[in-house]
């Protein structure tokens, strides 16, 4: 196993000091795990050397603290100066005066208490998916980490793997963690973590309240747990695809940023109206929106009103986009019936969600066989939205649709500039 290298050969191969090399030569094992432990601590001082570097090079000084720890409990390998001055720690682990309250072992305890279950929950779930989620190529903003007197200080996080051969479920796998305060942090700290408490603003809150506005409020909270939740299904749910006329077209005639910069615009004036008219997003897709009402994940959401609401929001997309970006025209589609909500598990903490059945592809054909600034609605769609109002029975037209043949379909006028 190599074991029987000379003391020099080591030295020079690893640069490691004399009472390293002799513990490795004088061992009557093989050695392979003192080695990898070995190897892995030789590898986290070189890394926590070019961490250092990189920060003086950043602004001419070490503004980026370092953590190194080890294994699913994320036992603390080591913290550098820097780290340590930002959580109030001792220079030294035999610093600490008598009386104090001992350092954190653990990452886990670095963290304010509400948030470590889910701290751990995450964690469980990426070692059982056998990687950190891609997510975590972005760092973590706004993150609260507790300083040794208790108060809480906001810093960004870079979070990745030193060990990258080994695999994250081994106890010799090391992780690390980039941190650097909030240029915007107040100089003293904000409060004491019981302060926190008490006030309710803690992570998990803010997790929580995240993943309620990204799935509604029934499921929100088992995603912010890291659970994947069951799927949904409602007898009777309204589904509506938006998609912009031309916009292959229009991505011919200009430039990327053009098209992003579009989009971004777009988007986030649909996003808005969402919200206004409590209907729920399910995904996007390019330039196409997919959305249903009467679910009931949000407040608002009355299945009593699923079908006028949608109407009333398309006809707020189209006069919005087309009055106030660029005269951005789109299309409609809207089918009431049976659907399901699922949510498809993946290597990142959020899971997707999607809408299937019947009803959501006839949506789709609605749209695809409409026309700009006019609604098309299926007959079940448009008796539902006479129903809510009071109207009487709605003008049906036979409309040739796509894998379904001739069916009965009405048309709303949206009265919105085009």
């Amino acid at each position: 196993h190599g074991c029987g290298k000379k003391r020099t050969d080591l030295n020079e191969e690893n640069d490691c000091d004399e009472d390293q090399a002799s513990e490795l030569v004088t061992t009557e094992d093989p050695c392979d795990a003192k080695r990898k432990n070995w190897k892995a601590r030789q590898r986290s001082t070189n890394f926590a050397k070019s961490i250092r570097k990189f920060s003086l090079l950043h602004d001419n000084r070490v503004s980026h603290g370092l953590i190194e720890a080890m294994g699913e409990g994320l036992e603390i390998v080591s913290i550098d100066p820097t780290m340590r001055r930002l959580l109030g720690w001792p220079t030294e682990n035999k610093d600490q005066a008598d009386g104090a309250p001992p350092l954190p072992t653990s990452v886990h305890d670095l963290l304010p208490e509400s948030f470590r279950s889910i701290h751990r929950q995450f964690l469980a779930k990426a070692i059982a998916d056998g990687a950190l989620p891609s997510s975590l190529m972005h760092p973590l903003r706004n993150v609260k980490m507790l300083r040794l007197d208790d108060t809480v200080v906001r810093v960004n996080v870079c979070i990745g793997l030193i060990t990258k051969d080994i695999p994250i479920s081994s106890k010799e796998c090391m992780f690390y963690a980039l941190v650097s305060e909030r240029e915007d942090a107040p100089p003293a700290m904000e409060k004491t973590a019981a302060q926190a408490e008490s006030a309710g603003q803690d992570r998990e809150d803010s997790i929580a309240s995240i993943t309620e506005a990204l799935y509604g409020f029934n499921v929100g909270r088992s995603v912010a747990r890291g659970d994947l939740p069951t799927p949904e299904e409602y007898a009777k749910a309204t589904v509506l695809f938006v998609d912009v006329v031309d916009f292959t077209k229009s991505c011919m005639e200009l430039s990327c940023t053009e098209v992003a910069l579009w989009m971004s615009n777009v988007h986030m004036a649909i996003e808005e109206l969402i919200r206004k008219h409590a209907i729920r997003k399910i995904e996007t897709r390019g330039d196409c929106y997919i959305v249903v009402a009467g679910c009931n994940s949000v407040e608002g959401d009355l299945s009593s009103t699923q079908v006028l609401r949608m109407v009333s929001f398309a006809r707020d997309v189209a006069g919005v986009l087309y009055s106030k970006h660029n005269g951005t025209k789109v299309r409609f589609g809207i089918a009431t019936g049976p659907m399901t909500v699922a949510y498809i598990g993946t290597h990142q903490f959020a899971p997707t969600m999607v809408a299937c059945g019947d009803t959501v592809n006839t949506a789709a054909r609605m749209e695809q066989s409409g026309f700009p600034g006019l609604v098309h609605l299926t007959a079940d769609a448009a008796e539902r939205l006479c129903e809510e109002t009071g109207a009487g029975p709605p003008p049906l037209h036979m409309t040739k649709i796509k894998s379904k043949g001739a069916v009965p379909t009405a048309w709303y006028g949206l009265d919105c500039g085009y």
